[in-house]
């Protein structure tokens, strides 16, 4: 049973190393958009 637990906790912490970089990738993207946006508004 601990095996499974640690298995599933690896894939957890896994899926959350993708989700860091996920809404990183979010972040920027929302950067470059606003940023594109004040350069169109200018």
């Amino acid at each position: 049973v601990e095996e499974e637990l640690m298995s599933q906790q690896k894939k957890m912490k896994g899926t959350e190393d993708e989700l860091d970089k996920l809404s990183e990738g979010l972040k920027n993207a929302q950067e470059k958009l606003q940023a594109s946006e004040k350069t169109a508004s200018d």
